[in-house]
């Protein structure tokens, strides 16, 4: 199923004034400066994070082309569970 991941409002916002390329080029010094394999930034599609769109990813190519995924009992799940506000 093939969702809009940049839907929200404050995604286009960023995007209108910075380009992916902002996305793209964050995600990636992120996984270089934290020493990691596959970094990625998701857009939650709902107010509780359930279920998310990458916007921009590095290092899993799969990733790329908007398809949406809920979050139960992936890392995604821990890490909003660890951080609620995120």
């Amino acid at each position: 199923m093939h969702e809009n991941p940049l839907a929200n409002p404050v995604t286009w916002s960023v995007l209108s004034k910075t380009g992916i390329e902002f996305y793209e080029a964050l995600v990636e010094h992120w996984a270089n400066a934290l020493g990691v394999a596959v970094a990625f930034v998701v857009e939650s599609v709902d107010p509780h994070g359930n279920r998310v769109c990458p916007v921009a990813c590095w290092g899993v190519a799969s990733f790329h082309g908007g398809l949406c995924y809920d979050t139960q009992g992936t890392p995604c799940e821990r890490l909003r569970r660890a951080a609620p506000s995120l």
